[in-house]
């Protein structure tokens, strides 16, 4: 099949293909464009007239990398219509995305994905560069919402970072939210685990705040060791199960009021009391209340600027409130590590433990051997005074006596030594 491709600036020309796509699913094929290493075509399974009215609407009004921008890459968007020698639509070009360079965000997300891709690695060495991913996408999804546009299908598979500068790119653009010339054309898909509650069973209504939802879940998870606010332990044992159903129910670690512990990775309570407040309010079913996305580049910014280096631990990122990190390290911190502050208090209460620890056998040699002691003297006395007194020895009277603190303590220290 020969293909022909006119963009918005030039006529149309035949353009040739590779004949193995690069990737495929559902909706159509990817392939690479021969001879052009900076553009792939996108060939759908199905081409109806809508798909074709909507890839127009898009070419009609571009989403560029802004002028100057440090971070944001922009979109994979539509450049030009291609049809085949009839002139039926077919596909659309864009952008290529060259894997050498980016990788997907769900990469970054799973630890043994990220292993073997060779990214920064886990929680404390990729630290700020998740902090500024999350920045950087964040502006990626303003620059939409200021165009008029809304993406919806949020997840970390269609977010291409670059390796070294974090630059975000957004693929998929077809599955947008379009508001063109010709109407307002809705998103068809999106996913459930970043699908705001308001839009479960309705995709087709989901506009811009559906995306600030799933935004702050991308968020979320960058911040919180590739956490979803869902992944807690219910304290409730009639607690759904699914992503979606504790979307729906609200049951998020990071709602108070929801009977849900956080997970032992979690690192939520050492975040910022203002960047929780965010989550909360993102989260919440009341729309009004969720951060814009350009609110969340600009918090993010401040984020990212107040992260230091860690004074224990070469390598580690301190947080305002501490070093997760070594607080997670130390087992004798784990009590402690759902409490907001600074690690130093921690540090002070671990040395105390350290001091009991190596004290502790000692000590339990010193209470034993005085334990015998007693034990051994205490009959003594015992007949001594009930020959002066006429009364009936001591060892009987503490079975049956009002002093039960006493012999709760006795067996528990005979028993733990004897163990």
């Amino acid at each position: 099949m020969r293909l022909y491709v006119q963009d918005r600036q030039g006529p149309r020309r035949p353009i040739a293909i590779d004949q193995a796509p690069l990737g495929q699913g559902g909706e159509g094929r990817i392939h690479a464009v021969r001879g052009d290493r900076t553009r792939v075509i996108k060939l759908y399974a199905d081409p109806r007239p809508e798909r074709r009215a909507k890839v127009e609407a898009m070419l009609a009004c571009p989403l560029a990398t802004p002028a100057g921008s440090a971070g944001s890459a922009g979109f994979a968007w539509p450049q030009g219509i291609v049809t085949d020698s009839l002139g039926a639509f077919r596909g659309f070009t864009m952008r290529r995305i060259d894997t050498a360079q980016y990788f997907a965000l769900e990469t970054l997300l799973i630890p043994a994905a990220r292993a073997k891709a060779g990214l920064p690695g886990d929680g404390p060495t990729s630290y700020r560069f998740r902090v500024k991913v999350a920045r950087n996408i964040a502006a990626v999804i303003a620059q939409a919402h200021r165009a008029g546009q809304a993406v919806v299908d949020i997840k970390p598979m269609n977010i291409f970072i670059h390796r070294v500068s974090a630059q975000v790119v957004i693929v998929d653009c077809d599955g947008c939210r379009i508001n063109g010339p010709g109407g307002v054309f809705p998103a068809a898909v999106a996913t459930e685990e970043y699908l705001a509650p308001e839009f479960h069973g309705k995709v087709h209504l989901a506009d811009r705040r559906q995306d600030l939802f799933a935004l702050a879940m991308v968020v979320f998870r960058l911040l919180n060791n590739d956490l979803y606010p869902m992944n807690g332990i219910p304290t409730d044992a009639d607690a759904p199960a699914s992503h979606a159903e504790r979307i729906r129910a609200n049951l998020l670690t990071v709602n108070p009021a929801a009977p849900i512990r956080q997970h032992a990775k979690s690192i939520q309570d050492m975040l910022p009391a203002e960047l929780m407040q965010m989550f909360r309010n993102a989260f919440s079913h009341v729309q009004p209340l969720r951060p814009s996305a350009q609110h969340w580049a600009d918090h993010l910014a401040k984020f990212e600027q107040s992260l230091t280096r860690c004074k224990r631990v070469r390598g580690h990122v301190a947080l305002p409130a501490g070093c997760p990190w070594c607080i997670m390290a130390d087992p004798a911190a784990a009590s402690v590590i759902g409490t907001q502050g600074s690690a130093r208090p921690r540090r002070r209460a671990n040395w105390a433990a350290a001091t009991a620890r190596l004290l502790g056998i000692p000590v339990a040699i010193l209470l034993c051997l005085g334990l015998a002691v007693a034990l051994y003297a205490a009959p003594l006395a015992a007949r001594d005074r009930s020959s002066w007194h006429g009364t009936a020895p001591a060892e009987n009277r503490v079975e049956g006596g009002g002093d039960s603190g006493g012999v709760r303590r006795t067996p528990r220290l005979v028993s733990g030594h004897e163990h």
